[in-house]
């Protein structure tokens, strides 16, 4: 048993029913560069936090609810299995961001949505792979604190295909890859994949996940909606911490 999330993108299972997962997750703003270790691999530049709840009341369903800070989204999911046959499954994901923050985020932003086929195919015991495609709708259209929304000859959606794998290194270790690519609609003025690169510890009920990204986002409707970042190509240190309840 283990996170229900290969690092944004889910997994290709879900929840035991009747269980709950409680996740925080950091994403530090100071990019990791020749001054790394002059402001602590990122951590003297503050971060972005996010606190998720998931539970999986009745088998094949699983919703959440988390809020990131500081831009004070509220994400509400809800992830159902469709169809499963042996190695292979398909999960839909349904989802709402919902601006409740400090009035002048609230003031440019609006009630977001997003939609999502994933598949999810275990190759072996140590390998496995969740391939999806992403219908979102853009959370900040008019733009805050220095970031660009869409322009007026753009689109104020995203139509994005990711692909996500984990690697079981032993029972304790994974590491899991996963990156995503807007293909039509809003794109931001950054055309690079938003990718991030994972090292994780399994033990008992709890998950530490050790993350490299080239964006800090949290929030899976900003992951699939793209919004501008100072430069993909920069490195940004995270991590996260979950426990099944």
């Amino acid at each position: 048993m283990t996170d229900s999330y290969m690092i944004l993108i889910p997994d290709s299972s879900l929840l035991p029913q009747n269980i709950h997962q409680l996740k925080v997750a950091h994403r530090f703003n100071q990019e990791i560069d020749d001054e790394a270790a002059k402001n602590g691999f990122g951590l003297d530049g503050g971060a972005n936090i996010r606190i998720q709840v998931d539970y999986v009341p009745w088998q094949d369903n699983q919703f959440s609810v988390s809020r990131t800070s500081p831009d004070g989204t509220l994400e509400l999911n809800w992830r159902r299995i469709w169809w499963t046959e042996k190695e292979l499954s398909v999960q839909s994901l349904l989802g709402s961001n919902i601006p409740i923050g400090r009035d002048e985020i609230r003031e440019h932003s609006t009630t977001s949505y997003n939609t999502g086929l994933i598949t999810g195919w275990r190759a072996s015991d140590e390998w496995q792979l969740s391939a999806a495609v992403f219908y979102a709708s853009h959370s900040n259209p008019d733009a805050y604190a220095g970031a660009t929304g869409p322009r007026a000859d753009e689109e104020n959606y995203s139509l994005s295909l990711a692909l996500a794998t984990r690697w079981w290194l032993n029972p304790m270790h994974s590491f899991e890859l996963e990156s995503i690519k807007s293909v039509t609609g809003y794109e931001g003025d950054n055309r690079y994949p938003v990718t991030s690169a994972a090292w994780s510890l399994h033990y008992g009920l709890h998950t530490f996940q050790l993350v490299f990204s080239n964006h800090r986002l949290l929030n899976l409707n900003q992951f699939v909606a793209s919004r501008d970042m100072l430069d993909a190509r920069d490195v940004f240190l995270g991590f996260s911490i979950s426990r099944l309840l």
